[in-house]
């Protein structure tokens, strides 16, 4: 049988702050949510499409959309069969004009994290996505968009990402 545990742990990181999913946690709430058995399911299939996707990146830069668009410097990373949880910092903020204004109320973070239990992973055109963040991951992209912020060219950036 093939080993499914792939351990990328580069630092203590604390994956305790991702709730582990109980059975039927959601199902008695709301009768459409997935079983247990489909989460299961969910999770071993994700793990096996999704747990390399930080093996080949681009000086160890992903691209992060939430509330602001930026390129970030990963400082740790932890990949279990169950969830992942990624710890980064800004490198350089895609501006542009959609979000220029939301991006004025609140604070640019020095670093965050985030992470997912694999069931919720979810990627569509390149995109990765769970609990309402993106991120990309394509080192041809990054190298792609960095080059654009760089030369001051923010609109064209973030249409790569979002077109």
């Amino acid at each position: 049988m093939e080993n499914l545990f792939k351990n990328n742990d580069h630092g203590d990181l604390n994956l305790s702050i991702i709730p582990p999913i109980s059975k039927n946690w959601e199902r008695q709430r709301n009768p459409l949510a997935p079983t247990a058995e489909e989460i299961e399911y969910d999770t071993v299939l994700n793990y096996r499409e999704f747990a390399n996707i930080f093996d080949n990146l681009y000086e160890n830069k992903i691209i992060y959309h939430y509330r602001f668009t930026a390129i970030c410097m990963i400082d740790k990373f932890t990949i279990t069969p169950e969830r992942f949880l990624v710890k980064v910092h800004p490198h350089l903020i895609v501006r542009n004009k959609a979000y220029g204004v939301r991006t004025g109320r609140w604070r640019i973070p020095d670093k965050w994290s985030f992470g997912s239990v694999w069931w919720v992973v979810n990627e569509f055109n390149g995109k990765y996505g769970g609990y309402g963040y993106l991120f990309w991951t394509n080192p041809d992209l990054v190298r792609r968009v960095e080059t654009l912020v760089l030369n001051k060219e923010n609109e064209k950036a973030f249409s790569q990402l979002m077109d």
